[in-house]
C-alpha cells in the first residue's frame, strides 16, 4: 500500500556493538618528501633508507616497511610500503606542517645489491616519494 507506515520492529534489551574509532575522511595528507636516501653498508650487507614526510597537519603518523606482495620483475630493485595513518576524525589537529622522520629501515642486501629502490603508499591516496638509487659506499 503505498504510503502507508510501515511498523519497525525495534530490538528489546541493550544493543550490544563493538565500538572502533572512526577513520579520518581526509585521505591525503604529504605535503612534501624531505631527505630520502639509501644507502649501503658493506661490512654489514645492509641497506639503510631513511628519509621525512611532511603533513600539512598534526595527527599524521608514517613508517617504513618491506613489501609483502609478490616481488617485482627486477631483482634490483627493493620495493618499500610508506605506511601513513591519518589521524582519527575526531581528533583535534594543528593546521601546521607537521614532519615524521622515518627510518632508518635496515634491509639485508643481497649480492650483487639493490641498485634502486621503489616505494608504494599504504593507507592514503598520497603520491609516493620519488625512486631513490642506492649510493654506493665510497673507497
Amino acid at each position: 500500500m503505498p504510503g502507508a507506515l510501515r511498523h519497525v520492529a525495534a530490538r528489546s534489551g541493550p544493543e550490544r556493538r563493538r565500538v572502533e574509532p572512526e577513520r579520518s575522511f581526509v585521505t591525503r595528507g604529504v605535503t612534501s618528501y624531505e631527505g630520502f636516501h639509501a644507502s649501503r653498508d658493506d661490512a654489514s650487507r645492509a641497506l639503510s633508507v631513511a628519509g621525512t614526510v611532511v603533513f600539512c597537519t598534526s595527527g599524521w603518523s608514517a613508517r617504513l616497511r618491506r613489501h609483502d606482495g609478490p616481488p617485482g620483475v627486477d631483482p634490483l630493485v627493493l620495493e618499500l610500503e610508506l605506511v601513513i595513518d591519518p589521524p582519527p576524525a575526531d581528533a583535534m589537529v594543528l593546521q601546521m606542517l607537521t614532519p615524521v622522520d622515518l627510518g632508518p629501515l635496515r634491509v639485508p642486501d643481497p649480492s650483487p645489491g639493490y641498485r634502486e629502490i621503489r616505494f608504494r603508499v599504504v593507507g592514503s591516496e598520497d603520491d609516493p616519494p620519488a625512486k631513490l638509487d642506492v649510493r654506493q659506499p665510497q673507497p
